[in-house]
């Protein structure tokens, strides 16, 4: 039996605490500590189960549930089900209620990115009556995925809801399911994974390290006429107009150096650009994000050139680097939450210095134990330039002539003329072709 004067002083504490915390793990594991702490009287603290409850955070993005076991996601709804028993009530409470669907159907994600697919078979039945065979690994994917999340998304893609004659939950549960899991599988212009670390206090005061995933966009905008690219990275902080920070210049140079590594010409004019986080309300510390920032500069300064690179957005990089390019080992402390960060999501490879390989395998290996199937690849590098040649995921685009006239045109500023010329020029080419074939 609880002692009621220490679940008084927690449950003070866990309102004030609550009321200030935006991460979704943390409200979680306070959560869970309370709940421990009651130690199945959940009916003799209805009340405040019923109050605390009410502040139920919600993956609101796959950002948010990357690196997150889905053993333990289903063994905390196990207990909700149980508090539900003793507290009926509990299903009045609507930030619960949707807390709870949303835990379910990201658990399923996370299996399915496991490659455990008969857990998700088993899942999708017991939570919502839905009975199907998933689809087999017929067809190989043009750009490396995470093939067992393709695999999932087919069969939601293949369901037929007049077929199945599921009642109005189930068909939405689905209709959901495979929104969630496309929004994961489609390319993003510009973007690339960096795992990071999380890391924050527990009721007990002890400090718990998580890691999870960030997404980040980088932007090319105007001209900057100071003879030097300036990347910004751009923040949300309350309280703050627009706040920033100046990049290292030694990204935006080691950005510039690959473009010697495949002989082609240095770009003569420098840029401004800004850095987007998804979910930016973090500040990123560090410089463990900068080898992928230097990467997404490189290929945003490309639009000048016929043969282009691009990389799967579902790619993961950790890594600091010099103006050469070459990566440079991040904090070991971390390694472990990077892992897991990157381990349970659906990203299919993570970057990671070469010095630094054998601790990034060791920690993958570890986590392979209890998930078998999870094909995560490693790369270990010592340059950026060595990813270029990876066409798991570096692809290589080739514009058309008419696109590249195009992109000409407006670098060098040709008059309308000239412009006008161009185009005709190319519309005499293409008849040309069309008579030869006739």
């Amino acid at each position: 039996m609880p002692n009621p004067v220490h679940v008084e002083k927690i449950f003070r504490e866990l309102n004030s605490e609550l009321a200030q915390i935006a991460s979704v793990k943390h409200r979680l594991t306070l959560l869970r500590n309370f709940i421990e702490i009651l130690n199945g009287e959940f009916r003799s603290y209805g009340s405040y189960l019923l109050q605390v409850m009410s502040e139920f955070p919600l993956f609101t993005s796959p950002l948010t549930f990357s690196g997150k076991d889905p053993a333990q996601i289903e063994q905390d709804l196990k207990q909700f089900d149980r508090i539900i028993e003793q507290v009926p009530e509990m299903r009045e409470i609507e930030s619960f209620v949707k807390g709870i669907e949303k835990s379910r159907q990201v658990c399923l994600i996370l299996y399915a990115c496991l490659g455990e697919m008969d857990k998700v078979r088993t899942l999708l039945k017991e939570w919502f009556g839905i009975d199907v065979k998933l689809k087999e690994d017929d067809r190989i994917e043009t750009i490396q995925g995470n093939t067992s999340l393709r695999r999932f998304y087919r069969t939601l893609a293949s369901l037929d809801e007049k077929k199945f004659k599921y009642e109005s939950r189930a068909i939405t549960i689905l209709n959901s399911l495979q929104s969630e899991v496309r929004e994961l599988i489609t390319e993003k212009p510009q973007t690339l994974l960096i795992p990071a670390v999380e890391r924050f206090h527990d009721l007990d005061r002890n400090i718990q390290t998580f890691g999870r995933m960030r997404r980040i966009t980088v932007k090319k905008n105007q001209e900057n006429s100071r003879g030097e690219d300036r990347i910004i990275r751009r923040f949300n902080v309350v309280g703050v107009e627009q706040p920033y920070w100046i990049e290292d210049p030694e990204v935006a140079l080691a950005a510039r150096t690959l473009f010697s590594y495949h002989n082609q010409k240095p770009v003569r004019n420098y840029y401004l650009g800004e850095i987007f986080y998804e979910m930016s309300g973090a500040i990123h510390v560090g410089n463990s994000a900068n080898a992928a920032i230097a990467l997404l500069w490189y290929t945003a300064l490309q639009n000048r050139y016929e043969r282009r690179y691009k990389f799967t957005s579902q790619l993961a990089i950790t890594g600091d680097l010099d103006a050469e390019a070459n990566l440079i080992a991040v904090d070991s402390s971390g390694i472990d939450s990077k892992a897991e960060a990157v381990f349970y999501s659906w990203s299919p490879a993570l970057v990671v210095p070469k010095t630094q390989l054998d601790l990034f395998e060791k920690a993958v290996d570890r986590l392979s134990r209890k998930y078998p199937d999870r094909n995560l690849q490693l790369l270990g590098i010592s340059n950026l330039k060595e990813l270029f040649y990876d066409r798991r995921y570096a692809i290589v685009e080739t514009p058309s002539r008419m696109e590249y006239a195009l992109t000409l045109v407006k670098r060098k500023k040709f008059g309308a003329v000239i412009f006008m010329l161009i185009i005709f020029l190319a519309m005499i080419m293409f008849l040309a072709g069309a008579a030869f074939l006739v």
